[in-house]
């Protein structure tokens, strides 16, 4: 049987480790000599004479006379002590250095295969030296990796686990953009930690109902027309697939209560909670008025029109809390004037959230995203006035029905989006298989960070970072002891997941693999701890909040009217 090694299995070469071991020997302990010789032990040419003499003598004469002599000469001059601990210590130094200049050359990884790269990138611990043109619009990924403005046309999306330095880069990216000419910021802001750095009364909205800074999304302004009415109302409202009447019928009644506050008073979030707490019964002269469409889902049987009003009731009870929050002194924010109108002065918008408000403001943040989307991608092409979505956590967010739009056909609208998650089960759950798989297609820049082990969120991750194609051998030997050779083609991840899920931070910064569209490669990068300056408290709480107030990022304020 022969003895054949897999091609697979890494190898070094016996030979070449054992020639750079002797040179490398050689020339250290020789220039030790020659560098740290000590004038007591006599000249160091006479010592190498007798040595090479003696070495000569030994190998084709077979005599030591040479090399008793030049030991009994070390003896009469009372150096030979002396001179074999300095001789031994050079040696000994010399081979150690020679052992460690192997071990990081042929040891440092497994060795080579006899797989041939066909296609495909490499991993690499640098950035390429790029020349920054004067004036061009880029966006810094990394300190040393800039995107030109057609990379990140290609928006941008990062995988990571908690606390592993999704946040970083995200912080490092928006603080690139905002306050930027010709680029406006959407950020949903989960944590509040975004407002505390960005934040500026100035130049930033935000929405956040029960703080004092707060704007009021004018829905009376934004929605006038039952086409917007019904794209706002699909966004509250979904329709469970198995049984798709219980919410159509809820969206349905939503429009006509939509209908009835903007012909009898004015459209908006009070005006909508007021209707919404009246009497099905009291509805019916202003449906038949206003919408007809709705009436048959509120008359009938009694069993069938409470499940259309629980349907509707349980996904927009929160209209109610948002409603009582309003105070007549906030200032109103349209988000049409604001998308049609000039952005330089106000380019941002934080969205908060909040634990006592989690539903309301996920369902909040993802009406305006939808609509704002769909606002956006209607009007003309414009380039040079970019819009950026910043959604830390996708997942974390109700299906945005517009995403994939905006994010396949937004690009010549300015539309530029950079999200992330932790677990990518989070976004199938919201968006399911399929849709998943197509939105993270639409992203050609990636930055993974460590993942968890668990789930199919460090694999996808890896294959975001682009595969490698290789060629190997395959040896195979005939009766008669004759052997050939095949080769085959395979593909592996130039990132294997595990090198993600064993990925490890440093006391400097977070570190994390990037991959920007049209370059091949993956680099392997650091980002550094910034500590960016608190310019503004997360919140500040409005006169008759119920929530309680921290010392450290909390600021209670007065409000009249």
């Amino acid at each position: 049987m022969n003895n054949y090694t897999p091609p697979s299995t890494p190898q070094r070469s016996r030979g070449l480790i054992t020639t750079f071991f002797v040179i490398s020997f050689l020339i250290l302990s020789c220039s030790s000599f020659y560098l740290f010789w000590f004038k007591e032990f006599g000249q160091l040419d006479r010592h190498a004479e007798f040595i090479f003499s003696a070495i000569k003598e030994l190998i084709f004469y077979h005599s030591s006379v040479t090399i008793e002599q030049y030991w009994i000469a070390l003896s009469e001059g009372q150096i030979r002590a002396k001179l074999l601990s300095y001789a031994t210590l050079v040696i000994v130094l010399s081979a150690f250095l020679s052992f460690i200049a192997i071990r990081l050359l042929f040891f440092r990884h497994a060795g080579r295969t006899q797989d041939i790269k066909v296609k495909g990138g490499k991993l690499r611990l640098r950035t390429p030296d790029k020349t920054i043109q004067k004036g061009a619009s880029h966006l810094f990924i990394h300190p040393e990796l800039p995107l030109d403005s057609h990379q990140y046309t290609g928006n941008l999306f990062t995988f990571g686990a908690h606390g592993s330095g999704k946040s970083t880069l995200i912080k490092f990216l928006v603080s690139q953009l905002i306050g930027q000419r010709g680029k406006s910021v959407i950020l949903f802001d989960e944590k509040r930690e975004y407002t505390q750095i960005f934040y500026k009364p100035d130049s930033v909205h935000l929405i956040a109902p029960w703080d004092a800074r707060t704007c009021i999304w004018d829905i009376g302004s934004d929605l006038k027309s039952i086409p917007q009415f019904r794209q706002f109302v699909s966004q509250l409202i979904p329709i469970d697939e198995s049984k798709p009447t219980w919410g159509q019928g809820a969206q349905d009644i939503m429009i006509a209560l939509m209908l009835c506050c903007q012909k009898e008073s004015s459209l908006s979030w009070k005006a909508l909670s007021h209707w919404l707490s009246m009497p099905v019964d009291d509805w019916l002269d202003s449906f038949e008025k206003y919408y007809p469409p709705a009436l048959k889902f509120i008359t009938g049987a009694d069993e069938t029109v409470s499940s259309y009003i629980s349907n509707l009731s349980s996904n927009i009870a929160w209209i109610h809390d948002l409603a009582l929050l309003e105070n007549s002194s906030n200032k109103k924010i349209s988000f049409n004037e604001w998308i049609k109108g000039d952005r330089s002065k106000f380019n941002t918008v934080i969205i908060q959230s909040h634990p006592f408000h989690t539903e309301m403001m996920a369902k909040l943040a993802s009406a305006i995203l939808h609509c704002v989307s769909l606002e956006v991608l209607s009007s003309e092409d414009n380039e040079s006035e970019e819009l950026w979505l910043i959604l830390d956590e996708l997942g974390n967010l109700p299906k945005l029905e517009s995403l994939q739009k905006w994010l396949s056909t937004g690009r010549s609208k300015g539309a530029r989006t950079i999200a992330g998650t932790q677990n990518i089960s989070q976004t199938k759950e919201v968006y399911g298989e399929n849709i998943s798989e197509t939105l993270l297609s639409l992203f050609k820049n990636h930055v993974v960070f460590q993942c968890g082990a668990i789930g199919k969120t460090p694999e996808l991750a890896s294959d975001s970072l682009g595969q490698v194609v290789f060629e190997r051998p395959s040896k195979s030997s005939s009766s008669n002891g004759d052997s050939t050779f095949t080769w085959h083609k395979f593909t592996e991840n130039l990132v294997p997941k595990v090198d993600i899920i064993n990925l490890k931070n440093t006391k400097f910064g977070v570190v994390g693999f990037a991959k920007v569209s049209g370059d091949s490669d993956v680099y392997k990068l650091e980002w550094g701890y910034n500590q960016y300056a608190q310019i503004a408290p997360s919140t500040v709480i409005s006169d008759g909040s119920e929530h309680e107030q921290t010392k450290s990022n909390r600021l209670k304020v007065k409000r009249t009217g």
